[in-house]
């Protein structure tokens, strides 16, 4: 009997009893758009990546809304292993995922390795968590908050926004023109933002003449 599968408004019958959720989801994620970022449930019950769906199950993929995929902020290797499976946090460590001595990641390493686990040619490596608050001037780096005045933390959103390619600080002007930009917006990033408390600076490379961009992983 075929498993209905349900995700979002899409809907279909398919022939995948004895196929694990995680080989599903890849298998037809262009056919019903499926999100690396959904957890699924069979039946009403939440299910791990690795459970094997049998003849007349009810799958269904969700994402709920404002929530990022409903993935909480730390996830410990053990919360981790619950959720997608053994095996396929072994694929990821040989991959090249690693707990730090305080073991726990962030929720955008999870999504980024949960990206990685759909689409081979993601590199999680490419996940830098840098959250930018222009309203209340401050930023979150490395999970601490730090103040930052507005015209950095603008010109840090621009950086971020970028996702590795370069900003220079002609396009921070016109990303915010109403904006009154200081003359020597370029002085103050090297000065100010580069050399941050954070550490931010660690993550953002000067190219010369150029701009700024972050320091991604090469593909």
């Amino acid at each position: 009997m075929p498993v209905k599968i349900i995700c979002c408004s899409n809907t279909g019958h398919y022939d995948v009893a004895g196929s694990m959720v995680k080989e599903v989801a890849v298998r037809l994620r262009d056919v019903l758009n499926v999100s690396p970022l959904a957890t699924a449930s069979v039946k009403g019950q939440p299910v791990s990546a690795d459970y094997v769906l049998q003849d007349g199950d009810h799958l269904e993929f969700v994402v709920r809304a404002g929530e990022k995929g409903g993935l909480h902020d730390l996830w410990s290797e053990k919360e981790l292993i619950e959720f997608l499976g053994r095996k396929q946090i072994d694929a990821m460590r040989k991959a090249g995922l690693a707990f730090t001595l305080q073991p726990a990641l962030t929720r955008d390493e999870v999504i980024s390795w949960m990206k990685w686990s759909a689409d081979k040619s993601h590199d999680p490596a490419n996940t830098i968590n840098i959250g930018v608050d222009v309203e209340n001037e401050q930023m979150t780096f490395r999970g601490k908050t730090y103040p930052l005045i507005r015209q950095l933390a603008l010109a840090l959103k621009c950086i971020v926004d970028a996702e590795g390619e370069i900003r220079s600080t002609g396009d921070m002007r016109r990303a915010y023109p109403n904006e009154p930009w200081e003359k020597r917006l370029d002085q103050t990033i090297k000065r100010k933002l580069l050399k941050h408390c954070s550490g931010v600076g660690d993550v953002i490379e000067s190219v010369d003449k150029k701009g700024y961009r972050l320091k991604l992983a090469k593909a």
